[in-house]
């Protein structure tokens, strides 16, 4: 099992390395700033809580918009619930 995200993006020095799209190919144009890794993220981000059964060769996942004790337990519970019926206490 395995809980993931959000990245910690951090910005780097320099130029774009990728091309210049559209109409705005003038080979003399200056190449864009490079955009910060700071920039708001107003569509927000995701959490992925994931676990592999490796007998079945499955992956299970939930997909969180927050990640907290509650979330991670809640997926723990669908775990326990995937597997075989046993005497659970």
């Amino acid at each position: 099992m395995d809980e993931f995200g959000p990245l910690n993006l951090m910005p780097h020095p320099g130029r774009q390395w990728a091309e210049r799209g559209g109409k705005h190919k003038d080979p003399d144009r200056e190449p864009r700033r490079r955009r910060r890794a700071t920039y708001n993220r107003y569509g927000g981000v995701r959490h992925l809580f994931a676990a592999l059964d490796l007998a079945k060769d499955k992956l299970y996942g939930h997909i969180k918009p927050i990640k907290r004790r509650t979330q991670f337990l809640e997926f723990c519970r669908y775990l326990r619930s995937r597997g075989p019926d046993r005497d659970r206490e």
